[in-house]
Parts: structure tokens; sequence; C-alpha cells
């Protein structure tokens, strides 16, 4: 049986499924909304007030016409700002400059091609990746004890994967994602090109 915890992320996947099909979700530090979207590389000017729904249907649209997604929503949990990328990965691309003199993570969810990561960056650096059905990259061990008894690096099914490895950012960050932040408006930026 399924602890508390999985059964609230198996929950918000299956709620959000569409919207979590091809996504990238950074958790990270910043002073503002504004400073992050120039530090993963969108423009300012582009903020507009939207619901992961709506922005993920603009991505869509995006990436109709071009082959890639090209929206960000920028969202806060205090004392973290999580950003959501329908159809790219620029918080990952970003990963060692979000994380600065702090922490930053990323998850990467790619169902079409089946690609699940977890990158986890300290102080500027990407320390570790952790990938489905792969063997770890990089040193784990500032993450290790967040670990235990989640199934992230055995022969697990991709929900499961997916499961454990949102259980696992609320470890690192001790911000629970809920169905309330996932139904707000945020703040919507478009990349630069």
């Amino acid at each position: 049986m399924p602890s508390a915890t999985a059964s609230h992320y198996q929950a918000i996947l299956a709620r959000h499924s569409e919207a979590l099909k091809e996504t990238c979700i950074t958790w990270c530090h910043a002073r503002s909304t504004d400073e992050l979207a120039v530090a993963v590389g969108a423009d300012p000017q582009s903020a507009a007030p939207r619901t992961l729904s709506n922005a993920d249907d603009e991505s869509y649209e995006h990436i109709m016409r071009t082959g890639h997604g090209n929206t960000l929503v920028v969202g806060e949990m205090a004392p973290w700002f999580i950003v959501m990328e329908p159809g790219d990965t620029r918080g990952a691309k970003s990963l060692d400059r979000l994380s600065g003199d702090s922490e930053a993570l990323s998850l990467v969810i790619g169902d079409t091609l089946r690609h699940y990561s977890l990158l986890y960056a300290r102080d500027g650096q990407l320390l570790c990746r952790l990938r489905w059905l792969d063997t770890p990259a990089g040193d784990a061990s500032a993450i290790e004890h967040h670990l235990a008894d989640l199934s992230l690096l055995g022969d697990v099914s991709s929900e499961e994967w997916k499961v454990n490895a949102f259980i696992l950012a609320e470890r690192i960050t001790e911000v629970r994602l809920t169905e309330e932040w996932f139904a707000r408006e945020h703040t919507r930026y478009f990349g630069q090109p």
C-alpha cells in the first residue's frame, strides 16, 4: 500500500497528466520571479498571469509551430520558487547558475520518449543526475539520506519512478506541491530566442 505522500503525488500526476507529460519542474531560490526568468533565458517583459493549464496550452501551440516549448511559469512556495516548463528544459540546463550560493533541482518528465531524470545542484555545481533505469551520474551523497526507501535507482515502472522523484523533491525542499498550487495563477514568461 502506498504511503500518504505517494498517494498524493499519484493523484497529482493523474489529475495533471496532460500538463506533466512533457515538462521540466525546477525548484530554486531567487529574489524575484523576474530575476529567475532572466536566469533561465526568459523575457521579463512577457510576464502575464496564467494558470499552468493556460500556459500548457500556449506552449503546445508553440511546440506545434517550432518543435519545442517556449513557455515557462514561475510560482512560489516559500522559500522556494518553482518553474514549470511545458515542452522545454531551460531550468535543468541552467541548474548550476540557479543553485548559486544555495541548491536547486530539476525534475524532467518526458513521457513520449520515456526519459525521466532528476538533477541536483548545490553552490553552482551540478552534483548528480538520477535517471530512470540508469546508474546515477555524479555524486549523490548530498541527497543520499533523502533516498531512503525510495525506488529511484532500481528496476521500477516509470509511474513509480515519477512518484518517487516528486517525493525526493519534497524531501529536499520541504515543500509539497499541492492541488491548490497547480490550480492558481502564477507568472508566465516566454523564452528569449
